[in-house]
């Protein structure tokens, strides 16, 4: 009802003819639906790419992306002294990482 009322205001106004409104729901709906295909599908591209990567960047970048955990307990787990060390990896890990994406996916 109220849907109708602003579609025959802005027609009596002027402004722009608009058809139904289902349609442009319509139109929204393919957009979200074309950009959930899109972000699979630069998720699968990351992934591959993590698999191209050296083990100790495949699980820490795993651990902290995939499995959200703490740079406390990736340090503890990967045995490194501290987690700024972990840090300082997991940084250097994530640039391969973007090298790699860059490098197969121009």
């Amino acid at each position: 009802m109220v849907r109708n009322r602003w579609l025959r205001e802005i027609n009596r106004r002027k402004v722009g003819k608009m058809g139904n409104i289902d349609d442009y729901v319509i139109v929204e709906e393919n957009k979200d639906a074309l950009k959930h295909i899109i972000h699979k599908e630069e998720y699968k591209i990351i992934l591959d790419c993590i698999d191209m990567l050296g083990p100790t960047c495949k699980k820490i970048l795993s651990m902290f992306y995939l499995e959200e955990r703490g740079m406390e307990e990736i340090a503890h787990q990967m045995r490194f002294s501290n987690a700024d060390v972990a840090k300082s990896k997991k940084w250097q890990c994530k640039k391969e990482l973007e090298q790699l994406v860059k490098r197969q996916y121009r």
